[in-house]
């Protein structure tokens, strides 16, 4: 996922990404909607196949770039669990149902775990009581001796 949002941090990406939206395009079609070069509108295409978000298929000497509806979806359904917050996104199959189809909504539970606090995160102060545990018992045992 980090993929995805580093290739839409780029105005140029979500800009192609618009134009694929109504139709398939060429490189070279989706060039002359832009003041850059060629090889940076290759770059800019390699960014969004790598993230997942566009889709290319040869036809004939061209390769023809589709916007990759899936990704954008599974996109969709983690901002829907950010803005419903993790109770009313677990109770709420439906809403999400009606966006995107049983099959995102295994993505977005999967978005959620990668959001949740991990016991080992320090910055949840996890590991902090632990730690205070240890020297504890350390202080205890050295007293006994």
């Amino acid at each position: 996922m980090n993929e995805t949002f580093k290739a839409l941090s780029d105005p140029t990406r979500r800009r192609i990404l618009q134009l694929l939206r109504d139709r398939d395009m060429s490189a070279g079609e989706i060039a002359e909607h832009f003041q850059i070069s060629k090889p940076s509108i290759s770059h800019h295409l390699n960014a969004l196949k790598h993230a997942g978000l566009v889709d290319d298929e040869r036809k004939g000497q061209h390769i023809v770039y589709s916007i990759n509806t899936t990704v954008v979806q599974e996109m969709m359904s983690w901002f829907i669990g950010i803005m419903q917050g993790p109770a009313e996104s677990a109770g709420n199959v439906e809403g999400l149902g009606e966006v995107q189809g049983a099959a995102s909504v295994e993505a977005e539970a999967e978005a959620q775990k990668e959001l949740a606090p991990k016991p080992s995160d320090p910055s949840m102060g996890y590991g902090k009581e632990q730690a205070g545990t240890k020297e504890k018992r350390r202080a205890k045992k050295s007293k006994s001796e």
